[in-house]
């Protein structure tokens, strides 16, 4: 008698998406105008430790001096990322994520090297699998124009994430984000509340999501309760 032969389903990968945290450039009271260098000491990176495990780095900023925008490196416990994405807006508004396969430690110190001078920052740490950058949509307008949402529309195929991000300032007022699509993780400010002290009304927000099935023009938004210069990157990622 023939026994049946049947084929073992094969595990379609997914991404895994963890959000570790974010860490500003420096106190809140703290200018750190004129750097070309942020450099973040003991940084948490996750306890997933494993051979596939990656380890994504967003940089923010906004501000700064004359020069050409953009990041010209960044280390991770002193390996070298792959920039995956950068995005460079109104009022030299930056947006860098970094990818590394880092696949042990919990904690490294972070560096980031900008082309030109840059005022107040911060990063972003999320940890996974299946972490390659995949697209985006990216949404900006200057201070006192345009609409107070910034939104994308993906096909999002079974396994992606998704990570959402803002950088935005406003002189010496925050704004509050209300993020969609994605679980907010951060609306924080990197200066002062108020006040004229510089980087008073510069803030930073984000979010992201996985997906276990399919899902054909999936929306996503961030909406501002003012007018503020922003930046909005919405940025997919999986097998």
């Amino acid at each position: 008698m023939l026994m049946p032969i049947y084929t073992p389903l094969k595990a379609v990968p997914v991404a895994t998406l963890n959000f570790v945290g974010f860490t500003a450039s420096g106190s809140a009271g703290s200018t750190l105008e004129n750097t070309t260098q942020f450099s973040y000491s003991g940084v948490s990176v996750g306890s997933n430790e494993g051979a596939d495990r990656i380890i994504l780095v967003a940089s923010v900023t906004t501000g700064g001096g004359a020069g050409t925008d953009g990041i010209s490196s960044m280390t991770c416990g002193g390996v070298s990322g792959t920039n995956v994405f950068e995005q460079k807006g109104t009022d030299h508004q930056q947006i860098a994520i970094f990818r590394f396969a880092i696949a042990s430690g919990t904690s490294k110190d972070i560096v980031v090297n900008y082309q030109r001078s840059t005022k107040r920052g911060g990063i972003y740490v999320w940890e996974g699998t299946n972490l390659n950058f995949k697209s985006s949509s990216v949404t900006q307008h200057a201070n006192g124009s345009g609409s107070l949402t910034s939104s994308a529309s993906f096909d999002i195929a079974a396994g992606q994430a998704v990570i959402a991000i803002s950088i935005g300032a406003d002189g010496e007022e925050r704004e509050t984000l209300t993020f969609s699509g994605v679980t907010e993780r951060t609306d924080v400010g990197l200066g002062p509340d108020a006040g004229s002290e510089a980087g008073a009304g510069t803030q930073t927000g984000c979010g992201d999501a996985t997906f276990a099935a399919a899902s054909a023009g999936q929306s996503f938004s961030i909406v501002y309760d003012g007018q503020i210069f922003r930046t909005a990157a919405f940025t997919v990622f999986g097998p």
